[in-house]
């Protein structure tokens, strides 16, 4: 998958605008899908759970795909998934490229680790949360 979107990306450029004007009960709205996607990312190398979660669709579902696939849905399940994955685990990411669709809803993604790990990831926008990550 990589290859097949390797040409479609841009280097990232990471949203400029600082947290505090980014909260409150109007910020969230006001910010673009990607910036709120740079959020969300902030917030899972922070392990900041409870920020981590306001990004989130009640119906969210995350797709793993490996040997096997494993699909995870509902907003309890996935961070129970998401907080095991990074129990006792230090390590951090960062998102080298991303390309956005038309509506810019929809958002793909290749993701590096402290260790060189890539993966490609796909992020879906639903009324400003992200409902789905394959």
């Amino acid at each position: 998958m990589f290859q097949q979107f390797a040409s479609l990306f841009q280097p990232t450029e990471k949203p400029t605008k600082r947290k505090s004007e980014l909260y409150g009960k109007s910020g969230l709205d006001k910010m673009t899908n990607l910036e709120k996607l740079f959020l969300l990312f902030d917030a899972e190398n922070q392990r900041d759970w409870q920020t981590y979660q306001t990004f989130l669709s009640d119906q969210v579902s995350w797709e793993l795909q490996s040997d096997t696939i494993e699909i995870i849905k509902g907003k309890a399940d996935y961070l129970t998934k998401i907080q095991r994955v990074y129990q006792n685990n230090p390590v951090q990411f960062a998102c080298t490229y991303y390309q956005l669709s038309p509506d810019q809803n929809r958002i793909v993604t290749i993701l590096e680790n402290d260790l060189g790990d890539l993966s490609c990831d796909i992020f879906f926008f639903e009324k400003g949360h992200d409902s789905q990550r394959n």
